[in-house]
């Protein structure tokens, strides 16, 4: 999988994995994805997989914490 789409395929992921969720925290979520993707460096092209590994280790915890933060905030919400 390249870079290109390694963004495409996480994009596709974040918005199945947050159906339900308003768009513009959808969109945010998928640029914060995409940009930390962008800061990967490049040798000649080819992505080195641990920095790429790493990168989005980073990006799933923090996709799961604001889904968290997220669903504790709707619950808030609901109970009210």
């Amino acid at each position: 999988m390249n870079k290109t789409e390694c963004k495409e395929q996480l994009q596709q992921d974040i918005v199945s994995y947050l159906d339900g969720m308003d768009d513009e925290i959808v969109s945010h979520v998928c640029d914060i994805a995409i940009s930390n993707i962008n800061q990967i460096e490049e040798s000649n092209e080819v992505v080195r997989q641990t920095e790429l590994d790493e990168k989005l280790s980073q990006l799933i915890l923090s996709i799961n914490k604001g889904t968290e933060a997220l669903n504790l905030i709707a619950q808030i919400i609901r109970s009210k």
